[in-house]
Parts: C-alpha cells; sequence; structure tokens
C-alpha cells in the first residue's frame, strides 16, 4: 500500500494541485514572491492575494 501511495497518488495530487491554481496576475506575484523569500512568506501573502479583488471590487 505504501507503494501505490508514494509512486501514484502523491504525483497525481501534485498534478491535479498544478492544474487547478488558476494562472493570473496574483497568482503569479505570489509564486515568485515565494520562489523569491521563503514558503512561509508566501503562505502569508496568500490570504491578502485571495482578499485583494473582492475588496477592490467593492470599493469600485
Amino acid at each position: 500500500m505504501t507503494e501505490i501511495l508514494t509512486e501514484a497518488f502523491l504525483p497525481g495530487l501534485g498534478a491535479g494541485y498544478a492544474l487547478a491554481v488558476p494562472v493570473g496576475a496574483l497568482a503569479v506575484l505570489l509564486v515568485s514572491v515565494t520562489a523569491r523569500t521563503s514558503f512561509r512568506v508566501g503562505a502569508s501573502a496568500a490570504p491578502g492575494v485571495a482578499t485583494a479583488p473582492p475588496a477592490t471590487a467593492a470599493s469600485a
């Protein structure tokens, strides 16, 4: 069972997440910030990226 998990499930899970991520300007910015700094900084920036479009749309 462990071999199936490591050989098929985990790569499939990674591919699923890669396909599910919407590619837009904010997503590219978030990925680049994470790549330049650390995962902790990227994870901290993610809630701001998620709330920025609705906040700016509500103010318009």
